[in-house]
């Protein structure tokens, strides 16, 4: 018996994203240094810089699929906000 596996190729621009910016479980959006290697946010979600860049793609990809990733405690719409930790 073979089994096959499908996958699925989403292309984002990261420009428009900014995934090294964004909160991926809240979606907060707010600019950090690039010595800045960890992510922490004030909802609590806490991953190294490269890990959170990820994952906000994957969010992303996910959500222009109409599917909501399990992580997430957000709507669709990222919010820009300055007080995130």
């Amino acid at each position: 018996m073979t089994r096959c596996a499908s996958c699925e190729l989403i292309v984002l621009d990261p420009r428009e994203e900014k995934p090294s910016q964004t909160c991926p479980a809240c979606g907060i959006v707010r600019k950090k240094a690039l010595s800045e290697r960890e992510h922490r946010c004030g909802c609590g979600f806490a991953a190294t810089r490269d890990q959170a860049s990820a994952l906000a793609m994957l969010a992303a990809g996910l959500r222009l699929k109409g599917r909501e990733p399990s992580w997430a405690m957000r709507s669709a719409k990222p919010e820009t906000c300055s007080r995130a930790a």
